[in-house]
């Protein structure tokens, strides 16, 4: 039963993202990124659509990411459709962002967007993040000028090593961890000591999505309001917030 009904679930979820999106515009409506515009692509689910659009998506982090940002430069490993690069060079006043996506569509799409949004001549595309990132990063990006975002599906156990993560002190990072996705499951401990050679670190966790004040979202019905506003994880988002030592 449990085989099922797991498929049915997300199909209503998509439904119900369907139906709150019919006739409006590829537009942010919500949130610090408001006006923020998606192109006619892909390379973006309707679920991941309907989040953004309310202002829903990774609330959190785009919480911490306002109140942290006072950086020239933004790198992103993993940037999927560019969302978070585009709008921190849009939105708060970053020079530019390089992405690291693995994904050709990804690529096309954060082009895409960037155009969209006005930002093309602030943006550049690269291809994955490998073990060699931080010598793509260094001939154009300053460390303590740079916030790098990490979202790279459990990679991240395997590019920061510790040459990498001695290379990046004096960034300020947020990586999002996936070890509990993962067979067999890394050692998160070693990995924050890791980190902690050069970064304080503390852990940034999903928390409730505040629907409030969303006329859209206070008309559905509770389950479907809640499946619209939930993000289809498997488990709670983790993320390892990184800033530099103080000497």
């Amino acid at each position: 039963m449990l085989s099922l009904t797991k498929p049915l679930v997300k199909l209503h979820r998509k439904n119900v993202c369907r139906k709150v999106l019919a006739g409006k515009q590829r537009i942010v409506q919500y949130g610090p990124f408001r006006g923020y515009q998606f192109s006619h692509s892909g390379h973006i689910s309707e679920t991941s659509l309907a989040l953004k659009y309310f202002g829903l998506y990774e609330a959190n982090v785009i919480e911490w990411l306002v109140q942290s940002f006072r950086h020239k430069q933004f790198v992103n490993l993993g940037a999927g459709d560019g969302f978070f690069s585009i709008a921190v060079a849009r939105f708060l006043n970053c020079e530019r962002a390089l992405c690291f996506e693995m994904e050709s569509d990804g690529r096309a799409a954060i082009e895409e967007n960037a155009k969209l949004n006005g930002v093309s001549d602030q943006i550049e595309i690269t291809g994955a993040a490998e073990a060699n990132f931080p010598s793509k990063m260094f001939d154009k990006y300053t460390p303590a000028e740079t916030l790098l975002m990490c979202d790279v599906e459990g990679a991240e156990f395997e590019i920061f090593t510790p040459e990498n993560v001695q290379a990046l002190a004096g960034c300020t990072m947020i990586i999002e961890i996936h070890d509990q996705l993962m067979e067999p499951i890394p050692d998160r401990q070693e990995f924050h000591s890791r980190l902690e050679q050069s970064f304080d670190v503390e852990l940034l966790k999903a928390t409730p999505r505040n629907w409030a004040n969303i006329p859209e979202l206070e008309s559905l019905h509770d389950n479907d309001r809640a499946l619209l506003a939930s993000e289809g994880r498997k488990v709670l988002g983790e993320w390892f917030v990184c800033t530099p030592k103080q000497s």
